[in-house]
Formats: structure tokens, sequence, C-alpha cells
């Protein structure tokens, strides 16, 4: 048992189609009576626009304020003045997204041959035809326009976004390059103060692209670097900093240096210190030592970090070999330096 009448189904989306929102199909034959009989199967789902030949196709073609809104042409092949397959290959440099449909009462394989080669014809319908059948067909057409219109559309915006995002890159490189000039005079201008404000383990930024070679770097930054790859690279250690900016780890622990790095706006800003006792020490290790700091005891360090007593030793023990302390008040001076 049906549930649907498939006619009254078209009615009703035909019903619901927005009149001022239709595409346009273009039915093209010089007899008035196959033209009536197309006009009769699409008008309830699309604008349909008439033309006796090929010559008057392209006059209301011309006239058209839109013409991107014609989706489709289906035309018969064998007319007065222009071939159907003569028609559309006038209309191909004109309209190349324009779907083509050839309808003819005789099969000649020399027509179906240059309708596709020459004219680009999307479908090629025999007669009589079946009416649901070329409806059917005339829908898949217009739908395919249609979607290639909307990729169209989209790719327009993207392009747009593109080159605005672009422009709003270029207004941010400028501002940073003034930036930049800035932390160039001020490098310049206070170059004795910074120098004699240098210590073991302050850290020096530099900003670099993905090269490795920066664009700007602090006092000390250099000497820093070089020192931890002086051996490989008695310049600049290059290689190394891209190596580094393409890792995934966000921290760098050498054997004399400690950096770090963060990406802003397409650029690396890079951190540079010497490393300290504490950087030898794990991520629970560092925890115990800061409940040492806090005054803790063996026992309430193990319940706080819901490890054994025996397993909190252990770990002292291991801190104190790594920094080569013997008490545990060595051990908190050295590590809060």
């Amino acid at each position: 048992m049906s549930f649907f009448n498939s006619q009254k189904l078209e009615q009703l989306e035909a019903k619901q189609a927005d009149e001022t929102d239709r595409s346009i199909v273009l039915v093209v034959d010089d007899e008035e009576h196959n033209r009536r009989v197309v006009s009769q199967i699409l008008s309830p789902y699309y604008t349909v626009l008439e033309a006796v030949d090929g010559e008057d196709a392209l006059a209301v073609i011309d006239q058209l304020a839109d013409p991107a809104m014609l989706a489709c042409i289906i035309s018969d092949q064998r007319m007065p003045r222009l071939t159907g397959v003569e028609l559309f290959q006038r209309l191909t440099p004109v309209l190349p997204r324009v779907l083509r449909i050839i309808v003819t009462g005789y099969l000649d394989i020399n027509i179906i041959v240059d309708s596709i080669n020459k004219a680009e014809i999307y479908k090629f319908i025999i007669k009589p035809f079946d009416r649901h059948d070329f409806l059917l067909t005339t829908r898949r057409a217009v739908e395919a326009y249609e979607m290639q219109r909307k990729l169209d559309r989209y790719h327009s915006d993207l392009e747009q976004e593109v080159q605005e995002r672009t422009r709003q890159l270029l207004e941010k490189t400028e501002e940073l390059d003034r930036v930049l000039n800035m932390l160039r005079e001020h490098r310049a201008h206070h170059r004795e103060r910074r120098a004699a404000e240098e210590s073991w383990n302050r850290r020096y930024c530099a900003i670099s692209d993905e090269s490795g070679m920066p664009s700007y770097y602090e006092i000390g930054f250099e000497s820093l670097v070089q020192s931890e790859w002086r051996s490989k690279n008695p310049t600049w250690p290059q290689a190394e900093i891209a190596a580094f900016l393409r890792d995934s780890e966000n921290e760098f622990i050498g054997d004399k240096i400690v950096l770090a790095k963060r990406r802003i706006e397409g650029l690396w800003f890079i951190w540079a210190r010497s490393k300290l006792p504490i950087d030898l020490l794990t991520r629970r290790e560092l925890t115990v030592v800061e409940a040492m700091a806090e005054g803790l005891s063996h026992k309430e360090i193990a319940i706080r970090l819901d490890l054994s007593p025996a397993t909190v030793r252990s770990h002292i023990q291991r801190i104190h070999e790594k920094l080569e302390v013997k008490t545990n008040a060595e051990l908190i001076a050295k590590c809060l330096i």
C-alpha cells in the first residue's frame, strides 16, 4: 500500500517553490506543441522561457537581466538556422556553466558524438520520452548547476577571506616591525646598563622565523646558545635552533642551557637561560623538594603524594646524588637559588 501519491507530492513541492528564487530553464524547439509539452512538465518547478529556434534562443538569453539564473537549456536538434549542437557551440564560451540537454527524434550516432565532443552536452534524450524520466533528468541538471554555483560562490568568498586575512597579517607584521625597531633602539640605548644587570640565571629572548636565524635577540642570548653548541658550530647554531623549533616539545634542556619557545603571529619567540641544578630533577622529584621546602616530614610527604615513606626516602636520596649535596638544607638552598 502506498502512503503518498507521487503526482500530489510533486504538486506540493511546486507550490513550495519561491517564484522569485526559481532557476530558469530555456526550451528551444521550432514546434509549438513540443515547447508546450515541455513547459507543462517543467513550469511547476522552474521559470520556463521559450525560443522557436537557435537564433531566437540567443536573443532571449541576451535579454536576461541575470544570465546566472539560467540553469539549463533544453534544445531540439533539428531546427532551421541553427541546430541544437550548433547553438550550444555558440553558447559554450558565453555560458560555460549552463547545463545543456539535446532532445531529438532521430537516433544519429554522428549527432551524439558531436553533442559530446563539440557542444559539451549534459544529456541526450530521444523522443518520445517518459514524462517522469524527463523531469528527473532536468532536475538533476538544475541541481548540478546550482551546486556548481554554490561552489563558485564558496571559492569566491574564500578568496576574499584569504585576501582580508593577508591584509590583516601584513598590518600585524608592520606593527611587529615597529616593535622590533623599538626593541633594537632600546637595546642600543641601554647596552651598558643591561650588561651590568646580566646574571647567571637570567632569561634572554630572541625572535626568529622557522629557519632558526633570529631577526632580534637580547644581549646574552647569543653567548648562551653558543656555549651549548660551540663544538658543533663555532658561529651561530642555526641548524640546532631550527631543529628545536620543529620539535613538538616546547622546552629543550641541554648540557648548559634551557630553551623555551612560543609561536606568535607566525614568528617564534625563544627564551634561553643557563641550566640550573633544579633542571636535573624529574617532576616527581620537584614535587618532593617543594614539600620539603614547606617543612613537611617524610611521612607527611608520603601522605600528600600518596606514596610510601620508603619511596619518599628513595626520591630524596636520588635528589641528593643528582645535586651533589649531603643534607636537606643544602638541597633546598641549591634548588631555591
